[in-house]
């Protein structure tokens, strides 16, 4: 598994395992946050900031349902 924070390239290492083709968009989004926010004095809006949690809720959700956990 390579050392990334690339969520897109991440899955592409699952993705012959674990069908998650639908959240391919929040993936981006998210790692395309977390870079552009990650240091001062760059900041998210509220609004960018509750898109931001919702994919991560739907993502971490769908992860933990293929994986039974």
């Amino acid at each position: 598994m390579p050392r990334t924070h690339e969520l897109v390239a991440l899955h592409s290492v699952v993705a012959p395992h674990y069908r998650l083709r639908g959240l391919l968009r929040g993936l981006k989004f998210l790692t395309d946050f977390a870079v552009e926010f990650r240091y001062p004095p760059v900041r998210a809006t509220k609004r960018q900031a509750t898109s931001a949690l919702r994919w991560a809720t739907i993502i971490r959700d769908a992860c933990r349902q293929r994986l039974k956990l």
